[in-house]
C-alpha cells in the first residue's frame, strides 16, 4: 500500500537541534562583543574574524566532543508529538562524512519515532574525498516520491529543494530572512501545505 502523506525532510543541524548556538555558546569567550543573534551569516567565520579553516576545525572538534549531548529542539518535538502522524518524515543534512554516523545516531535517538530515513550531503573536508553524487539537498530530495517539503535554515538548501520540485519552508535562524518568525508560523504553513520563504 502506498502512503500518500507528504514527506517532511528535516534539516538536522539548527532545525532538529541548535548546533550553531551550542557551538557559539561553548566558544563565547573567544568572540567578545558578539551575540548569537548577531550571526547574520552561516558559516559565521567572517563575522567572527577567523578563517574558514579555523571555524570548521573548531566546529568539528565540538561535533566530536559534544554532539551526542545536544538537546533536541523542544518546539520540533512538540510539533511531532501533536501532528507527526499527518506526514512521513526523513532527515536530510549536510555534515562531514566523519560525523554522519554520529548525526544519524543522534537523530534516531531523539526523533526515531517519526523519522524513518537519514540522508546526508557531505560537507567538504580536505582529508575526505567521496564519489561525486547527491551534492545538494535538492538532488537527494529528487529521489523521493510524492509531495516533499524541506524544512531548513539555509537559503541555498531551500533553493536547491525548490529547483528539484520540492516545497521548502525556512526555519527561523539569525542568518536567514525568517529570523523574526515564530516557529508556530512554520507549523501553520506546513499543516496548510504552503511554502514559506
Amino acid at each position: 500500500m502506498n502512503d500518500e502523506r507528504p514527506l517532511v525532510a528535516w534539516d538536522v543541524d539548527d532545525v532538529l537541534n541548535c548546533l550553531t548556538r551550542s557551538w557559539f555558546e561553548h566558544n563565547r569567550g573567544k568572540f567578545p562583543g558578539i551575540d548569537y543573534e548577531m550571526l547574520r551569516e552561516n558559516p559565521p567565520d567572517r563575522l567572527l574574524g577567523i578563517s574558514r579553516g579555523e571555524y570548521l576545525e573548531s566546529l568539528d572538534r565540538f561535533r566530536a566532543e559534544k554532539y551526542a549531548e545536544l538537546e533536541p529542539a523542544p518546539e520540533v518535538l512538540a510539533f511531532l508529538r501533536r501532528y507527526g502522524e499527518r506526514f512521513r518524515h526523513a532527515a536530510v543534512t549536510a555534515t562531514p562524512r566523519k560525523f554522519a554516523s554520529v548525526s544519524a545516531a543522534w537523530v534516531m535517538k531523539h526523533f526515531g519515532e517519526w523519522i524513518r530515513s537519514f540522508h546526508f550531503v557531505p560537507s567538504a573536508r580536505p582529508e575526505c574525498v567521496l564519489p561525486a553524487y547527491a551534492q545538494t539537498k535538492g538532488e537527494v530530495l529528487a529521489g523521493f516520491r510524492g509531495k516533499v517539503i524541506l524544512i531548513d535554515d539555509t537559503q541555498k538548501n531551500l533553493e536547491s529543494a525548490r529547483s528539484a520540485g520540492a516545497e521548502a519552508i525556512a526555519f527561523p535562524a539569525p542568518w536567514n530572512a525568517a529570523r523574526n518568525r515564530k516557529t508556530e508560523e512554520v507549523w501553520e504553513k506546513l499543516l496548510n501545505g504552503e511554502s514559506l520563504q
